[in-house]
């Protein structure tokens, strides 16, 4: 978790509005992997991932996404998304974030990611996984330390 938290931190305090991007393709280190012991190619049954945001967060709107992909609102502070990929969907919190040290408007243009990819049944219900997800999300940013103490949800909304 330490890359991870250091990683935004860098990122955050040297975003700019000068320097501003609408997408930034960010590599997100792992924080936490699940592997079981028979497992092919180190595939693990759940794998964290955070780091700085690789988008925006007004270019992540509730409802579909173009190219795959749906967008909740839970509260002010987070969206959380469900990637559509070929072999699997992602879901994904972006958390409004504010680091230590950085500029006003860096926690709606470089957010915190936390990201959860998973080899269960993928029919399974998204609300379960978001709510494993907001419960890591939480601890990350509580390490993080960010300033404007985001609020997230115990629970993601139904749908």
């Amino acid at each position: 978790m330490g890359e991870a938290v250091r990683r935004f931190g860098d990122t955050a305090r040297a975003w700019t509005p000068d320097a501003d991007e609408d997408f930034s393709f960010r590599f997100l280190p792992d924080v936490c992997r699940l592997v079981p012991p028979d497992a092919r190619n180190g595939d693990g049954l759940v794998t964290l991932k955070a780091g700085p945001g690789t988008f925006p967060l007004e270019k992540l709107p509730a409802g579909k996404l173009e190219g795959g992909g749906r967008v909740a609102d839970a509260g002010d502070d987070v969206k959380l998304v469900a990637w559509e990929l070929d072999d699997r969907v992602e879901h994904s919190a972006y958390v409004r974030c504010r680091a230590e040290g950085a500029m006003s408007g860096q926690e709606t243009r470089v957010p915190l990611e936390v990201t959860m990819t998973d080899h269960f049944d993928q029919d399974a219900a998204a609300t379960p996984r978001f709510d494993l997800l907001l419960d890591a999300a939480r601890v990350i940013a509580d390490e993080a330390g960010c300033v404007n103490d985001p609020e997230l949800p115990e629970e993601a909304p139904e749908g």
